[in-house]
């Protein structure tokens, strides 16, 4: 753990030393409301919205409130071309080759990489799985994540920066309720052929619902996680994490625990820095948001807003080929999809 802090700080150091960015603090909307997205499942008591920009569109998944006795809830999907006025395609259901749904009683996952797009979720029993599709319409057969460990509440994905055929796969574990982490190397034109390395960092702090998992281009000594610290003071608590060499490294999210969430926080670069979303631990989870200085993980800077949040915060980042456009911030507000924006 020694040298791989030392490789981290050298690598941060190094960058400073050549660049000398101006610190952005972005202006962010107001909060609109999508109008044909007002059917968010609820009753879990920490909805959530999964995001992805992908084949240049802004693409959202959620778990709606078409449920089924005795399963689960229909998982659907919807697009829109990138814009500050967000206009999204009718959401549909995720259907898999032979005409299964995807159900979950959790918030889905998405993640794009390596010109396809993954959705990873739990399908009410606690199994987790990994579907993949060239064009966010046709969708392979699903390759079971995190098999042989229990895992509870929804997962996480995040694209490796480094490695075009790599992503990650992170849970809270069901026993320990320390963090779960697959590095997975899907094969997205057989995903069953696809496969990957767990670990479970049984001696971390223990979390609560599922967590925020980024994989910043400025870390190369893991993927960056993010959650609620399982205790009475809801502190916010952040590891670097290599599942594959057991690597861990605590960054101080909470800033000494003052910061408090009751929610899943959420991650995301805007150029040179790196932002940290939650709702804030009171009565209606007040949008926050923390930001860093150029290629460091301080997270020193903070803003709160009046908006509040059924659950968590989905922080977006869209692209104008390499330079950022605008970050979006997806949430659900009485069972209705909403996002602002920030540039």
């Amino acid at each position: 753990m020694k040298n791989g802090l030392r490789n981290f700080s050298f690598f941060v150091i190094s960058l400073i030393f050549v660049s000398t960015p101006v610190i952005a603090q972005l202006a962010w909307s107001n909060n609109w409301g999508i109008p044909n997205m007002t059917d968010v499942y609820t009753a879990n008591g920490r909805p959530g919205i999964a995001s992805a920009y992908f084949n240049n569109q802004v693409w959202v998944a959620y778990t709606s409130n078409e449920c089924f006795v005795g399963t689960a809830c229909l998982v659907k999907l919807a697009s829109s071309a990138a814009s500050t006025s967000l206009s999204f395609s009718n959401p549909t259901t995720v259907q898999m080759p032979g005409g299964a749904t995807v159900q979950s009683f959790n918030s889905p996952a998405l993640a794009a990489q390596n010109g396809y797009l993954y959705l990873a979720w739990n399908d009410g029993t606690n199994v987790n799985w990994l579907i993949s599709s060239p064009d966010g319409v046709n969708w392979s057969t699903p390759y079971e994540l995190a098999g042989g460990y229990q895992t509870t509440w929804a997962p996480a994905l995040a694209a490796d920066a480094f490695n075009p055929n790599r992503i990650y796969a992170g849970y809270a574990d069901g026993t320990t309720f320390t963090p779960d982490i697959c590095a997975v190397y899907p094969n997205p034109t057989n995903l069953p052929a696809s496969t990957q390395n767990c670990h479970n960092f049984s001696t971390l702090s223990q979390m609560n619902f599922n967590p925020g998992l980024f994989y910043w281009n400025q870390v190369s000594s893991g993927v960056i996680m993010a959650y609620e610290w399982r205790g009475n003071q809801h502190c916010l608590s952040g590891y670097i994490l290599d599942p594959e060499t057991g690597y861990s490294f605590d960054y101080n999210a909470s800033q000494n625990c003052s910061d408090q969430t009751s929610v899943s926080p959420s991650l995301a670069a805007y150029g040179s820095q790196l932002y940290l979303a939650w709702g804030g631990n009171n009565s209606n989870r007040q949008f926050n948001i923390r930001w860093t200085d150029p290629y460091q993980l301080d997270f020193i800077y903070k803003q709160t807003f009046p908006e509040g949040m059924n659950g968590s915060p989905t922080l977006l980042t869209v692209y104008n080929g390499v330079v950022p456009q605008m970050m979006l911030n997806f949430y659900v507000w009485n069972g209705q999809v909403r996002y602002m924006y920030g540039q």
